[in-house]
Protein backbone atom coordinates (compact mmCIF):
# COMPACT_ATOMS: atom_id res chain seq x y z
CA UNK A 1 0.00 0.00 0.00
CA UNK A 2 2.88 2.41 0.69
CA UNK A 3 4.02 2.16 -2.93
CA UNK A 4 0.47 2.65 -4.15
CA UNK A 5 0.02 5.74 -1.98
CA UNK A 6 3.29 7.19 -3.29
CA UNK A 7 2.26 6.52 -6.89
CA UNK A 8 -1.20 7.93 -6.26
CA UNK A 9 0.31 11.04 -4.67
CA UNK A 10 2.55 11.54 -7.71
CA UNK A 11 -0.14 11.16 -10.34
CA UNK A 12 -2.61 13.29 -8.39
CA UNK A 13 -0.47 16.38 -9.06
CA UNK A 14 -0.76 15.99 -12.83
CA UNK A 15 -3.80 17.01 -14.84
CA UNK A 16 -4.29 14.11 -17.23
CA UNK A 17 -6.80 11.41 -18.03
CA UNK A 18 -4.74 8.90 -16.06
CA UNK A 19 -5.28 10.98 -12.92
CA UNK A 20 -9.04 10.45 -13.03
CA UNK A 21 -8.56 6.73 -13.66
CA UNK A 22 -6.05 6.47 -10.79
CA UNK A 23 -8.42 8.21 -8.37
CA UNK A 24 -11.22 5.80 -9.22
CA UNK A 25 -9.00 2.70 -9.22
CA UNK A 26 -7.46 3.58 -5.85
CA UNK A 27 -10.88 4.24 -4.40
CA UNK A 28 -12.32 0.93 -5.59
CA UNK A 29 -9.37 -0.98 -4.15
CA UNK A 30 -9.33 0.72 -0.74
CA UNK A 31 -12.92 1.93 -0.22
CA UNK A 32 -13.43 -0.32 2.80
CA UNK A 33 -10.34 0.89 4.66
CA UNK A 34 -11.22 4.06 6.56
CA UNK A 35 -7.64 5.13 7.25
CA UNK A 36 -6.61 4.71 3.63
CA UNK A 37 -9.70 6.63 2.53
CA UNK A 38 -8.63 9.52 4.77
CA UNK A 39 -5.34 9.52 2.85
CA UNK A 40 -7.25 9.29 -0.43
CA UNK A 41 -9.16 12.44 0.50
CA UNK A 42 -6.05 14.24 1.77
CA UNK A 43 -4.00 13.51 -1.33
CA UNK A 44 -6.71 14.92 -3.55
CA UNK A 45 -7.22 18.00 -1.38
CA UNK A 46 -3.47 18.65 -1.44
CA UNK A 47 -2.89 18.02 -5.14
CA UNK A 48 -1.81 20.91 -7.34
CA UNK A 49 -4.79 20.89 -9.73
CA UNK A 50 -7.34 20.85 -6.87
CA UNK A 51 -9.53 23.97 -6.63
CA UNK A 52 -12.20 25.00 -4.15
CA UNK A 53 -14.80 23.49 -6.47
CA UNK A 54 -12.92 20.18 -6.42
CA UNK A 55 -12.93 20.23 -2.62
CA UNK A 56 -16.67 20.87 -2.64
CA UNK A 57 -17.07 17.84 -4.91
CA UNK A 58 -14.96 15.73 -2.53
CA UNK A 59 -17.32 16.75 0.26
CA UNK A 60 -20.23 15.38 -1.79
CA UNK A 61 -18.52 11.99 -2.19
CA UNK A 62 -20.40 9.09 -0.64
CA UNK A 63 -17.39 8.25 1.58
CA UNK A 64 -17.22 11.75 3.04
CA UNK A 65 -19.05 12.38 6.30
CA UNK A 66 -19.21 15.95 7.57
CA UNK A 67 -19.83 14.66 11.09
CA UNK A 68 -16.53 12.75 11.09
CA UNK A 69 -13.64 14.94 12.33
CA UNK A 70 -11.04 12.83 10.51
CA UNK A 71 -12.83 13.35 7.21
CA UNK A 72 -13.08 17.09 7.90
CA UNK A 73 -9.36 17.29 8.60
CA UNK A 74 -8.58 15.15 5.56
CA UNK A 75 -10.47 17.39 3.16
CA UNK A 76 -10.98 20.88 4.57
CA UNK A 77 -7.99 20.94 6.90
CA UNK A 78 -5.58 19.57 4.32
CA UNK A 79 -6.79 21.91 1.60
CA UNK A 80 -6.63 25.04 3.76
CA UNK A 81 -3.35 24.23 5.50
CA UNK A 82 -1.52 22.46 2.68
CA UNK A 83 -2.79 23.57 -0.71
CA UNK A 84 -1.56 27.10 -0.19
CA UNK A 85 -1.67 28.33 -3.80
CA UNK A 86 -5.31 27.40 -4.20
CA UNK A 87 -6.47 28.31 -0.68
CA UNK A 88 -4.77 31.73 -0.80
CA UNK A 89 -5.81 32.60 -4.35
CA UNK A 90 -6.01 36.33 -4.97
CA UNK A 91 -9.81 36.34 -5.32
CA UNK A 92 -10.32 35.01 -1.78
CA UNK A 93 -12.39 32.02 -2.89
CA UNK A 94 -10.58 29.74 -0.43
CA UNK A 95 -11.27 32.13 2.42
CA UNK A 96 -14.99 32.28 1.61
CA UNK A 97 -15.11 28.50 1.38
CA UNK A 98 -13.45 28.05 4.77
CA UNK A 99 -15.66 30.67 6.41
CA UNK A 100 -18.76 28.93 5.03
CA UNK A 101 -17.60 25.59 6.44
CA UNK A 102 -16.65 27.05 9.82
CA UNK A 103 -20.02 28.81 10.16
CA UNK A 104 -21.85 25.59 9.35
CA UNK A 105 -19.69 23.42 11.61
CA UNK A 106 -19.91 25.76 14.58
CA UNK A 107 -23.52 24.67 15.08
CA UNK A 108 -22.73 20.96 15.30
CA UNK A 109 -19.03 20.71 16.19
CA UNK A 110 -17.71 23.99 17.64
CA UNK A 111 -14.32 22.51 18.57
CA UNK A 112 -13.71 21.46 14.98
CA UNK A 113 -14.88 24.85 13.70
CA UNK A 114 -12.42 26.59 16.02
CA UNK A 115 -9.62 24.32 14.87
CA UNK A 116 -10.36 24.71 11.18
CA UNK A 117 -10.54 28.53 11.27
CA UNK A 118 -6.84 28.86 12.17
CA UNK A 119 -5.59 29.41 8.56
CA UNK A 120 -7.76 32.54 8.39
CA UNK A 121 -6.18 33.86 11.59
CA UNK A 122 -2.69 34.14 10.07
CA UNK A 123 -3.34 37.41 8.30
CA UNK A 124 0.04 39.00 9.06
CA UNK A 125 1.81 36.52 6.78
CA UNK A 126 0.15 37.88 3.63
CA UNK A 127 -0.06 40.94 1.40
CA UNK A 128 -2.58 43.67 2.16
CA UNK A 129 -5.12 42.40 -0.40
CA UNK A 130 -5.19 38.91 1.10
CA UNK A 131 -5.21 40.33 4.62
CA UNK A 132 -8.31 42.35 3.77
CA UNK A 133 -10.03 39.31 2.24
CA UNK A 134 -9.18 37.16 5.25
CA UNK A 135 -10.40 39.81 7.70
CA UNK A 136 -13.61 40.18 5.72
CA UNK A 137 -14.34 36.48 6.26
CA UNK A 138 -13.29 36.62 9.91
CA UNK A 139 -15.70 39.52 10.41
CA UNK A 140 -18.46 37.57 8.66
CA UNK A 141 -17.84 34.65 11.05
CA UNK A 142 -17.73 36.94 14.09
CA UNK A 143 -21.08 38.49 13.13
CA UNK A 144 -22.89 35.14 13.23
CA UNK A 145 -25.50 34.72 15.94
CA UNK A 146 -24.80 32.22 18.73
CA UNK A 147 -21.13 31.79 17.85
CA UNK A 148 -19.37 29.30 20.12
CA UNK A 149 -16.98 30.70 22.72
CA UNK A 150 -13.89 29.01 21.26
CA UNK A 151 -14.55 30.24 17.74
CA UNK A 152 -15.45 33.74 18.95
CA UNK A 153 -12.18 33.96 20.87
CA UNK A 154 -10.00 32.93 17.92
CA UNK A 155 -11.83 35.15 15.45
CA UNK A 156 -11.85 38.18 17.78
CA UNK A 157 -8.15 37.93 18.54
CA UNK A 158 -7.41 37.58 14.83
CA UNK A 159 -9.21 40.82 14.04
CA UNK A 160 -7.24 42.93 16.53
Amino acid sequence: MTDQLAAFRSISDVECSERTDAIELFYRQWANDTLVMNNWFSIQALSLPTTVNDVKQLMKHSSFDITNPNKLRSVIGTFCNGNLNRFHNKEGEGYRFLADQVIQLDRSNPQMAARLVIPLSRTKNFDSNRQALMKEQLTRIKNQENLSNDLFEIVSKSLV
